[in-house]
């Protein structure tokens, strides 16, 4: 549990961004927690994000003078896209994840679900979200068809799935936090 600088909230670590003062006085965002110095930790919400900054918080907190990016938030919400492209990328390398519809149907079937993409930018609706799905597979619609198809070295994908296990838990974190970036959220 770490405290939000903003709203003063005790919550996970999962659900907030944290921050670094790095050696030239500006604030950094770390979004896979690993960069070295203390941590000043905001909630994983654009309108957090953006308070923080126009506030004056990130000084106060760090208790020194340090600079702010303008475009902090949409910064924060870049990192974590990418992180979420690299974890799915992870997935298929590791034969964890599939994409195209005829294969997430067949994927869905065998009941191996974690986490199943469909576009945001999709027109199509299929007959793979009203199949017989694990109960504990979650639906996710925040990334369009470009991005699905990148992970596939292809132009589009509208829909993508992978087994559930630990990828899938921690592709969920992430997109758990760039949910609070965007203004669709996650299924469920």
């Amino acid at each position: 549990m770490r405290k939000c600088i903003l709203t003063k909230e005790q919550c996970y670590k999962s659900d907030l961004i944290r921050f670094v003062v790095g050696p030239n006085k500006f604030i950094v965002p770390d979004v896979t927690g690993r960069l070295p110095g203390r941590g000043l930790w905001l909630k994983a919400k654009k309108d957090i994000i953006i308070a923080a900054c126009n506030n004056g918080i990130f000084p106060k907190a760090a208790k020194d003078k340090v600079s702010v990016p303008d475009d902090m938030a949409d910064l924060i919400e870049g990192l974590l896209r990418k992180r979420c492209h690299e974890l799915m990328g992870m997935a298929r390398r590791a034969g964890q994840m599939v994409g195209g519809y005829a294969k997430v149907g067949l994927f869905i079937s065998s009941k191996k679900a974690g986490v199943i993409f469909v576009a945001n930018d999709s027109r199509r609706v299929s007959s793979i979200e009203n199949t017989n799905i694990s109960p504990h597979a979650k639906f996710v619609f925040c990334f369009s068809s470009q991005e699905l198809g990148r992970i596939f070295d292809r132009d589009k994908i509208v829909y993508a799935v992978i087994s559930s296990g630990s990828l899938a838990t921690s592709l969920l974190l992430e997109i758990k936090r760039l949910s609070g970036f965007l203004r669709q959220k996650m299924g469920t």
